[in-house]
């Protein structure tokens, strides 16, 4: 595992991780991207975030800032893999953002679910939208996260929502699903081969099946509770760490859970492995290629 040391005295408020690069923004809003070809980081001039979202190939980067602009990264290539600066969508009032592969989808302030097509460093802001009208449930959604075809969100009062019935012909699927017994989760995410992640208000990162991502109507929710912060700095696959844990496995509400040296505020992943921000506002990075 590693700790990778932010380059800002500020704490930390949002994550993002292609299978190279690692995303970081601090409180000021200042955008710095870690690389795992020079293992350093570099700022990002120009764009603001309050929220970051990539796509795994790190093609796609975008940022959305405390006002609902969203930037996205532009002029990424092989020779700048990091891409030349920012382009503005001119939609405003965005709340929260995901990306799956060549897919963004947002969530307005207003309540409306937005999806758009064919992302990519030649179309940083890919094709035009497609939307649903707003309704209270949407408008209650604060985070996103898109992975394998799938989408989660979590709402203001800390609910796990999953969307059904996306398809070729309905592309924004036809409802949200309330996870039942699934009460404080402050943060999610979809690893590239299909399992999830989310941390609960005690700073307990939990990890899901993958057919508990894909089909949850079929197989259930059903949650591995791992003290990621402090199983994060052991030298032991991620797989293993699993295991270690399945014998003090709780479900993600108990407060019967490990004491937490390094409690977990956000997590992210990709094919790069875990990476988390702690409640100190560190970032460590477990390598997971035993699990993409």
């Amino acid at each position: 595992a590693s700790r990778l040391t932010p380059p800002t005295r500020r704490d930390l408020q949002c994550l993002a991780m292609s299978k190279r690069h690692i995303w970081i923004a601090d409180t000021g809003e200042y955008i710095y991207c870690w690389s795992a070809d020079t293992l350093a980081w570099v700022y990002l001039k120009g764009g603001y975030a309050v929220s970051l979202v990539a796509s795994q190939t790190g093609d796609t980067l975008w940022a959305l800032s405390r006002q609902g602009i969203v930037f996205s990264r532009a002029g990424v290539c092989p020779s700048a893999p990091l891409g030349k600066g920012w382009v503005k969508l001119k939609q405003l009032r965005m709340k929260c953002v995901a990306i799956d592969d060549c897919t963004a989808w947002l969530v307005t302030k207003e309540g409306q679910l937005l999806r758009r097509n064919q992302l990519g460093s030649s179309k940083p802001l890919g094709e035009p939208w497609q939307e649903e009208a707003a309704n209270p449930l949407t408008k209650s959604i604060i985070e996103l996260a898109a992975g394998r075809g799938c989408l989660w969100a979590v709402t203001g009062r800390h609910a796990l929502l999953v969307r059904i019935g996306i398809n070729g012909d309905t592309p924004l699927g036809t409802d949200w699903l309330e996870i039942e017994n699934a009460e404080g989760v402050t943060s999610i995410c979809v690893s590239p081969t299909g399992y999830g992640w989310c941390v609960n208000k005690m700073g307990a990162a939990c990890f899901l099946p993958k057919a508990c991502v894909k089909d949850p109507l079929s197989h259930g929710v059903q949650f591995w509770q791992v003290s990621l912060g402090q199983q994060l700095m052991k030298e032991t696959s991620l797989l293993s760490t699993l295991k270690d844990a399945s014998s003090r496995v709780t479900s993600l509400w108990s407060s019967k859970h490990a004491e937490l040296d390094h409690p977990v505020r956000l997590v992210t992943c990709s094919a790069l492995g875990v990476s988390v921000i702690t409640s100190s506002s560190s970032v460590l990075l477990h390598s997971a290629s035993d699990m993409t």
